[in-house]
């Protein structure tokens, strides 16, 4: 019975899955369970494209926001968010392509950003992503974005140890 309800609720999640944001909390914590601590997270709505470091390519292939640059947070719920879609009246949306990708940095240069950096731009992302260029024709790796959440920004794709995918639909045994 407990088989052919979790069955269900696969194939369910295949043509996604509309469930209410209390019930959100046991898969959240069952999908943190998976993932290894200690990563950097990019959580997406889809993240099959991604197979290896050669596929980052976020600008025309992230199903988030689009940019030339990968956005990693240090915290697993941060990337959840990103995977999964609200869908007002207190639900969330997740299909079978959502999940959390989760790296590692190798030895590099960063930077954390402060208010300073961001005096003179306006909120757009070629003015965001003008402050990383900057950084990065410094020389810098990697800069911590303070305003979204000090999440990194990776300006040097090689500097990433790509750990697993992790879909939402395999918290589901």
């Amino acid at each position: 019975m407990v088989n052919d309800m979790k069955s269900i609720i696969k194939k369910l999640l295949r043509k996604g899955l509309e469930i209410p944001k209390i019930d959100l909390f046991d898969l959240e914590d069952k999908i943190f369970n998976i993932i290894p601590d200690n990563c950097l997270y990019h959580g997406s709505k889809d993240i099959s494209w991604f197979k290896s470091i050669n596929d980052i390519n976020t600008f025309d292939n992230s199903a988030n926001a689009k940019s030339k640059y990968m956005f990693l947070s240090p915290k697993k719920s941060t990337a959840f968010n990103y995977s999964i879609e609200g869908t007002g009246s207190m639900k969330s949306l997740i299909n079978d392509k959502s999940g959390i990708l989760a790296f590692k940095l190798s030895k590099s240069k960063g930077k954390k950003l402060t208010n300073k950096d961001f005096k003179n731009m306006d909120n757009t992302i070629d003015s965001f992503e003008a402050i990383f260029d900057n950084y990065k024709k410094l020389g810098y790796d990697y800069v911590i974005n303070t305003l979204d959440g000090n999440n990194y920004v990776i300006l040097n794709n090689n500097i990433l140890k790509f750990i697993g995918s992790y879909y939402t639909i395999n918290a589901i045994k």
